[in-house]
């Protein structure tokens, strides 16, 4: 009989992890811990408004290393499985330096060389095979957003170096908008195209008809935030470059049996882990 112990211990693990480091979100983005606030400009005859973003407490500097962590165990979990459930030719259990195989390409995945699929996983039974084939990413029609790709990414990231946590948004946020007096109306020039928020970056931008430089514009806007990973250094003054295998909860186009879905349902149906990283937010 397989002893699938060590493999039920790490994802129970993730899983603990999960939950301590979502109610550390849930505080940290609390509209009480005033980690954050936005302001409203507008230019000399108020035809254009816009909203700024402003940081005034850093993310914790050990999020990255617990998000690391539930990134590992999760990982782990798939390797251990593969080793329970092999069988060398002569009988012999468990073999040794197999793996559970992640590939974009098709093609890679067949080869028979050392770093190909058939290597990571000899020994399984061809029922056992199926499984893992029909994990590959490149099964998606967008093998990009695959789940366990964005698993092996983040995986492989937190391995060779020290990734940063930061704060993003996407095009899912919006706001509630008011001016007193009332303006005749109003459109966008930029909004929610989303990405990294750095302090004083800038939300949208609107154009406005009928208001007056006494005119006073409030702002409540409707985050849905992230709390992504990126390779620059904390003080740098722009993040340049975020990583999207990083956004586990970002529904991707295809059919929707082909979107985005947490590495936890890979093995078991646990808690969405992607579920710990959206918290809403409410600026009053």
């Amino acid at each position: 009989m397989r002893d699938l112990t060590s493999a039920s211990l790490k994802l129970s693990r993730a899983e603990e992890q999960a939950r301590k480091l979502e109610a550390e979100f849930v505080d940290f983005f609390a509209t009480e811990n005033e980690a954050h606030s936005v302001s409203v400009h507008s230019n000399s005859d108020a035809t254009e408004w816009w909203v700024r973003w402003h940081v005034k407490k850093r993310p914790p500097d050990v999020w990255p290393v617990q998000i690391g962590e539930i990134v590992h165990n999760l990982r782990c979990a798939l390797d251990y499985l593969v080793y329970e459930f092999s069988t060398s030719a002569t009988g012999k259990w468990p073999v040794s330096g197999t793996a559970f195989p992640l590939f974009l390409e098709e093609k890679a995945y067949r080869s028979s060389g050392q770093g190909g699929g058939p290597s990571a996983i000899r020994g399984l039974t061809p029922e056992a095979r199926a499984i893992v084939d029909r994990c590959q990413p490149f099964t998606y029609e967008i093998p990009e957003a695959h789940y366990l790709w964005d698993l092996k990414k983040l995986s492989n990231a937190d391995k060779h170096r020290f990734v940063n946590v930061a704060t993003t948004y996407d095009m899912k946020s919006s706001a509630i908008i008011q001016f007193e007096p009332k303006v005749n109306r109003f459109e966008w020039i930029t909004s929610g195209a989303g990405g990294i928020l750095e302090d004083g970056g800038e939300l949208f931008r609107i154009r406005v008809a009928g208001a007056t430089p006494e005119t006073v514009m409030r702002c409540n806007p409707h985050l849905e935030r992230r709390c992504a990973r990126t390779q620059i250094r904390p003080r740098q003054s722009r993040a340049s470059r975020c990583d999207s295998a990083v956004r586990w909860s970002i529904a991707r186009p295809g059919r929707p049996d082909q979107r985005r879905r947490s590495a936890f349902e890979t093995v078991r149906r646990a808690p969405n882990v992607g579920s710990i990283l959206p918290t809403p937010w409410n600026q009053s």
